[in-house]
């Protein structure tokens, strides 16, 4: 029990701060400035942590929102074991696409908590 709610409380956690962070208008949140993006790359539109595949593009996607289009991109993380990372895809990708909105999907699911 303790287990599960602990893992309920760190994902909501996450949640909400890559929330906070996608929704940063103008440069990087507070909540990541401090997050080292050294370890990632792009091969195609794969992101790899330290030469290893940990988060694929999931969706491309356009959207009316607050009187304006915006474009939206969103990476899936193929293996629970990078979910700690995501932060770090999510800065990675906002740095080179600082136009667009960026999201990153955990792997882990709800059920494993």
């Amino acid at each position: 029990m303790y287990k599960t709610l602990i893992g309920i409380f760190v994902t909501l956690g996450m949640l909400f701060l890559m929330v906070g962070c996608s929704t940063q208008k103008h440069g990087l949140s507070g909540a990541y400035k401090n997050i080292s993006t050294e370890e990632f790359s792009f091969i195609g539109t794969d992101i790899y942590y330290n030469g290893e595949l940990c988060a694929q593009l999931g969706a491309v996607e356009v959207a009316y929102d607050d009187n304006k289009i915006v474009r939206e991109i969103t990476y899936i993380m193929v293996d629970e074991r990078f979910d700690n990372v995501a932060l770090g895809v999510l800065k990675y990708v906002r740095e080179r696409k600082p136009s667009w909105e960026v999201e990153v999907e955990l792997k882990k699911e709800l059920n494993s908590l």
